[in-house]
């Protein structure tokens, strides 16, 4: 079989870095933004993290420093953001912790497997449905919340349905992790 020619623009390889870097960028300016702003932000953040996976598969330009720093922009965005919803009053705290749920049980797999220098058992967890639901549905709680377009009772019922959507995906990754390590212990 026949390797595969290497892309003819070279410089698409910096796109999905870049995209990355933008949604950090993003990020560390939220806190200082006013409210139509936080909103671009969050739109901008959207796109940023949809197209830096696209561009970054559909070329064949994936590495592992670019998995890492888009975890990071991701990271790094989400826990921004909800810190200034949560000051501005916009969430409760147990609403923040809610939706970090899933992120909170990556945190500890990834723990887990530093712990026990077991990085295979992190890596065998891979990104699954639910939580590209979870991901989505904190996107669009961001916009519920930063934006007047919706009544009080409906942002927060984006808020909870995003909340319910966090903790299945916690617990898909926790049934997961376990099916892995039980796979690995029987094998």
């Amino acid at each position: 079989m026949q390797a595969q020619p290497p892309t003819r623009y070279r410089w698409i390889a910096l796109i999905p870095n870049a995209l990355s870097a933008a949604r950090l960028a993003v990020a560390v300016a939220m806190p200082f933004m006013d409210r139509p702003w936080q909103l671009a932000g969050v739109f901008i953040a959207a796109f940023t993290d949809l197209l830096d996976g696209y561009t970054a598969r559909r070329f064949k330009v994936t590495s592992w420093q670019g998995g890492l720093l888009d975890a990071v922009a991701d990271k790094a965005f989400v826990l921004i953001t909800l810190t200034v919803a949560w000051r501005e009053g916009l969430l409760a705290g147990w609403q923040v912790f809610g939706l970090i749920a899933r992120d909170i049980v990556v945190v500890a797999i990834a723990g887990y497997g530093a712990v026990r220098r077991d990085w295979a058992t992190f890596q065998q967890v891979p990104a699954r449905w639910p939580g590209k639901v979870a991901t989505t549905g904190l996107f669009v709680a961001f916009v519920a919340l930063f934006s007047d377009w919706l009544s009080a009772g409906w942002r927060s019922a984006v808020v909870h349905a995003t909340i319910a959507a966090a903790v299945v995906a916690a617990v898909d990754y926790l049934l997961l992790t376990a099916r892995v390590l039980r796979g690995r212990r029987t094998g």
